[in-house]
């Protein structure tokens, strides 16, 4: 009995000693060299979400719709024009004309990916970084690993989604030259593969308006900044908007449920008046946490392009934007594509560098002209 103990014993922690040598296979951990991932692969649905979710972050608050899907190539969304004018004097017979009319605008999905890779040693410090930046202290396991080598990748990929949701231009062409990633160099004049998959929602809002006066119901409501912002423009040209756009969009800015996306440089000018007089305070309202200035009772929300407008784009091209909407009139939608969407996070042995990569299909547009007035410099208007 002793010698089946003594052996069970020995047993025992030869099997401690083999589940240690194999920690960093099942965790991702080694003591001598701080930690590296081990593969991960997220497809279909799993590669969608995990963009939807900090897009949630940023979007939900502005009242953007985030819309998923399986499908490939393009989807379509479909809204039901309001009915009006409909009681009539009573007469006998049929009065009845056509009910309300659809509106669908089609969002055309494009093909995107990101690739990216770095280097053991330069891999392991920033997912450190990261790690002690959250959580104040060197303790790691496996779980806070991927959280944070998601974070990473996941920060860059989804400013990305956001700069092309709004700025994407199939026309844009590059004002300087440089040299891709991929280590392909472009010169002046060159298609802009940074921007020109498909149209951004800017893109499209300024394609399908016209001067406030002239605009149809059919067109999106265009009010003038000057070219350079002057002393208290924000505040005369937003009350414009709030008072001179459609009957439609009046309505949602007296129901609450209008938002203004506006470039800093417009904020900040608003900002401005605000101080100058005594109501600063109250014209402030808190959404999800982050107190927000509001004109004419409509919070403004940070649209974060200002740096691509001043690097990216052509001198004469408007750099000052405020958007006036109502709910759930933007959209994007993140698609699967029948099994396309796909990310995997790997680390190559022969060439000890940590990889990541993405793939999945994006469309960007807005729903009803009507719901959406745009404020910018237009020469000539």
């Amino acid at each position: 009995m002793k010698n089946l103990k003594l052996i069970l014993g020995l047993l025992l922690i030869v099997a401690g000693a083999v589940a240690f040598a194999f920690l960093p296979v099942v965790v991702g951990l080694t003591a001598a060299s701080g930690f590296i991932v081990a593969g991960v692969d997220y497809n279909g649905r799993e590669t969608t979400k995990l963009w939807v979710r900090p897009l949630n972050d940023r979007f939900l608050p502005m009242g953007i719709k985030i819309v998923e899907t399986a499908r490939a190539g393009s989807i379509k969304l479909t809204f039901l024009n309001k009915l009006a004018k409909v009681l009539m004097p009573y007469l006998a017979g049929w009065q009845g004309g056509d009910g309300g009319g659809l509106v669908q605008k089609e969002f055309a999905l494009k093909e995107f990916k990101a690739e990216c890779q770095y280097d053991r040693h330069t891999y392991n410090g920033l997912v450190q970084e990261q790690l002690v930046r959250k959580n104040g202290d060197n303790k790691i396991d496996d779980k806070m690993i991927v959280e944070a080598r998601n974070y990473l990748f996941q920060d860059a990929v989804v400013d990305d989604i956001v700069r092309m949701w709004w700025l994407g231009d199939t026309t844009k062409l590059h004002i300087a030259a440089g040299t891709y990633r991929s280590g392909v160099a472009y010169v002046i004049g060159d298609p802009d593969q940074y921007y020109n998959q498909f149209d951004g929602v800017l893109t499209c809002l300024m394609a399908e308006s016209a001067a406030y006066l002239t605009a149809t119901v059919n067109q999106v409501y265009r009010f003038a900044f000057n070219e350079t912002l002057t002393t208290d423009e924000v505040e005369e040209v937003g009350l414009l908007m709030t008072r001179n756009s459609t009957r439609a969009l009046r309505k949602a800015v007296e129901k609450g449920q209008a938002k203004f996306y506006c470039t800093y440089d417009v904020i900040n000018n608003y900002k401005d008046t605000l101080l100058s007089g005594e109501t600063e305070q109250a014209r402030k309202v808190l959404i999800d946490g982050v107190e927000r200035p509001t004109l004419d009772g409509v919070p403004m929300f940070p649209i974060d392009i200002d740096e691509f407008l001043e690097n990216d784009f052509a001198a004469d091209f408007p750099k000052d934007f405020m958007i006036l909407t109502g709910l759930d009139n933007f959209a994007i939608v993140i698609s699967e594509a029948n099994g396309f969407a796909a990310t995997k996070y790997w680390f190559n042995e022969d060439e000890n560098v940590e990889r990541q990569r993405t793939q999945f299909e994006m469309g960007a547009n807005f729903i009803e002209p009507q719901m959406t007035s745009i404020a910018y410099y237009c020469a000539g208007s």
